[in-house]
């Protein structure tokens, strides 16, 4: 038996496994480590280098394969900022609007709350950070694809507050198949993006405030 064998007995059953559950293949390293069993017979005949290398292709398949972690994740633009300056403080208003954000999901067991490093999303994010006990963590909002495997993996509910151009590109990222949604303009400050992780699948809403 070669190692070549090997691998392909442990993707035949989860390409079965594919076709039977619906899931794009068995995430749990369980099944993974069930199949090296039953494949013992050829690992008797491998050398250690090759072993190692089949144990790494696990570890690696089911890292890339797992499951969402199931959580609400709220995707919100900052509030309503003052026109002048380079990184603008929020305006009057909005204040307002990050106090009533932190009253809307006072109840919803935030368990981190990211923001990028500007005074507007910072100062937006707080009062829920605040209202959950946690600390404002930062993000960079040019590395979505980090961002959305953070997300993934985490536990707990999240807030994740960003800007008119990257809002919806984040919301996106959890859509699919499913109608995209277009930035937001300059003026648009009033909607809140619900992503809702289960284990088998993301869906994605947008509601005003005021659904809250």
């Amino acid at each position: 038996m070669t190692l070549v064998y090997c691998f392909s007995k442990l993707i035949s059953f989860l390409e079965t496994s594919k076709k039977t559950s619906g899931t794009p293949y068995f995430p749990e390293l369980a099944r993974a480590i069930s199949i090296v069993f039953q494949l013992y017979f050829c690992l008797t005949k491998i050398n250690m280098k090759n072993y190692l290398l089949l144990f790494s292709f696990l570890i690696i398949l089911s890292a890339c394969t797992a499951q969402n972690s199931p959580k609400t994740i709220y995707i919100v633009r900052h509030a309503e900022k003052q026109l002048e300056g380079q990184d603008p403080e929020l305006a009057y208003v909005g204040g307002v609007r990050a106090k009533k954000l932190a009253q809307i999901l006072e109840k919803e067991n935030i368990k981190r709350v990211l923001s990028t490093n500007f005074n507007r999303t910072r100062n937006t994010a707080q009062p829920t950070a605040a209202g959950a006990g946690v600390t404002v963590a930062y993000y960079d909002p040019k590395n979505q694809e980090a961002l959305v495997a953070d997300l993934r993996s985490s536990e707990g509910n999240i807030l994740v507050v960003g800007h008119s151009n990257t809002v919806s590109q984040l919301a996106n990222a959890f859509v699919g198949d499913g109608e995209k949604f277009a930035d937001l303009t300059d003026l648009e400050y009033d909607y809140i993006y619900v992503v809702t992780l289960e284990k088998n699948g993301d869906k994605v809403v947008r509601k005003l405030y005021k659904e809250f």
